[in-house]
Protein backbone atom coordinates (compact mmCIF):
# COMPACT_ATOMS: atom_id res chain seq x y z
CA UNK A 1 0.00 0.00 0.00
CA UNK A 2 1.42 3.34 -1.04
CA UNK A 3 0.77 6.47 0.92
CA UNK A 4 -0.06 9.49 -1.18
CA UNK A 5 1.81 12.18 0.75
CA UNK A 6 0.86 14.90 -1.73
CA UNK A 7 -2.79 14.26 -1.02
CA UNK A 8 -2.25 14.33 2.74
CA UNK A 9 -0.40 17.64 2.72
CA UNK A 10 -2.61 19.31 0.12
CA UNK A 11 -5.92 21.02 0.51
CA UNK A 12 -9.02 18.99 -0.24
CA UNK A 13 -11.60 19.91 -2.83
CA UNK A 14 -13.63 21.85 -0.24
CA UNK A 15 -10.67 23.79 1.04
CA UNK A 16 -10.03 21.73 4.22
CA UNK A 17 -6.53 20.74 5.09
CA UNK A 18 -6.09 16.95 5.13
CA UNK A 19 -3.10 17.25 7.44
CA UNK A 20 -5.27 19.12 9.95
CA UNK A 21 -7.79 16.27 10.02
CA UNK A 22 -5.06 13.68 10.31
CA UNK A 23 -3.50 15.46 13.30
CA UNK A 24 -6.94 16.05 14.76
CA UNK A 25 -7.78 12.35 14.46
CA UNK A 26 -4.56 11.22 16.18
CA UNK A 27 -4.97 13.85 18.88
CA UNK A 28 -8.51 12.67 19.49
CA UNK A 29 -7.32 9.08 19.58
CA UNK A 30 -4.63 10.03 22.09
CA UNK A 31 -7.12 11.84 24.35
CA UNK A 32 -9.55 8.91 24.27
CA UNK A 33 -6.80 6.43 25.08
CA UNK A 34 -5.67 8.61 28.01
CA UNK A 35 -9.21 8.66 29.37
CA UNK A 36 -9.60 4.89 29.04
CA UNK A 37 -6.25 3.99 30.61
CA UNK A 38 -7.20 4.71 34.28
CA UNK A 39 -10.43 2.79 33.81
CA UNK A 40 -8.57 -0.25 32.52
CA UNK A 41 -6.15 -0.11 35.46
CA UNK A 42 -9.06 0.09 37.90
CA UNK A 43 -10.75 -2.79 36.09
CA UNK A 44 -7.62 -4.93 36.44
CA UNK A 45 -7.39 -4.12 40.17
CA UNK A 46 -11.03 -5.04 40.66
CA UNK A 47 -10.57 -8.32 38.79
CA UNK A 48 -7.66 -9.21 41.07
CA UNK A 49 -9.78 -8.35 44.11
CA UNK A 50 -12.63 -10.52 42.80
CA UNK A 51 -10.22 -13.42 42.33
CA UNK A 52 -8.91 -13.07 45.91
CA UNK A 53 -12.44 -12.86 47.28
CA UNK A 54 -13.48 -15.96 45.31
CA UNK A 55 -10.53 -17.85 46.81
CA UNK A 56 -11.51 -16.63 50.27
CA UNK A 57 -15.11 -17.74 49.68
CA UNK A 58 -13.87 -21.17 48.60
CA UNK A 59 -11.80 -21.49 51.79
CA UNK A 60 -14.72 -20.35 53.95
CA UNK A 61 -17.04 -22.88 52.29
CA UNK A 62 -14.56 -25.66 53.05
CA UNK A 63 -14.29 -24.46 56.63
CA UNK A 64 -18.07 -24.32 56.87
CA UNK A 65 -18.32 -27.92 55.62
CA UNK A 66 -15.84 -29.08 58.28
CA UNK A 67 -17.79 -27.30 61.00
CA UNK A 68 -21.07 -28.72 59.70
CA UNK A 69 -19.61 -32.25 59.82
CA UNK A 70 -18.43 -31.64 63.38
CA UNK A 71 -21.89 -30.33 64.36
CA UNK A 72 -23.51 -33.40 62.83
CA UNK A 73 -21.08 -35.68 64.64
CA UNK A 74 -21.72 -33.96 67.98
CA UNK A 75 -25.49 -34.21 67.49
CA UNK A 76 -25.59 -37.82 66.27
CA UNK A 77 -22.44 -39.75 67.19
CA UNK A 78 -22.06 -40.80 70.85
CA UNK A 79 -18.52 -42.08 70.21
CA UNK A 80 -17.46 -38.63 69.01
CA UNK A 81 -19.12 -36.99 72.00
CA UNK A 82 -17.14 -39.30 74.30
CA UNK A 83 -13.96 -38.46 72.38
CA UNK A 84 -14.58 -34.73 72.89
CA UNK A 85 -15.35 -35.17 76.59
CA UNK A 86 -12.17 -37.15 77.14
CA UNK A 87 -9.93 -34.91 75.03
CA UNK A 88 -11.18 -31.40 75.75
CA UNK A 89 -12.72 -31.68 79.20
CA UNK A 90 -10.45 -34.46 80.56
CA UNK A 91 -13.35 -36.69 81.52
CA UNK A 92 -12.91 -40.39 82.12
CA UNK A 93 -15.09 -43.37 82.81
CA UNK A 94 -15.68 -44.55 86.32
CA UNK A 95 -12.57 -46.24 87.58
CA UNK A 96 -10.28 -44.74 84.92
CA UNK A 97 -7.41 -42.49 85.76
CA UNK A 98 -7.20 -39.34 83.63
CA UNK A 99 -3.63 -38.34 82.87
CA UNK A 100 -2.97 -34.71 82.11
Amino acid sequence: MQINWQKIFSYGKHGENNLFWLVFFFLLLFIVSLSIWPVSIKNQQLQEKVKKLQEEIKGLKQKNERYQKEIDAVQKDPVYIEFLLRKKLRYGREGEKVIE
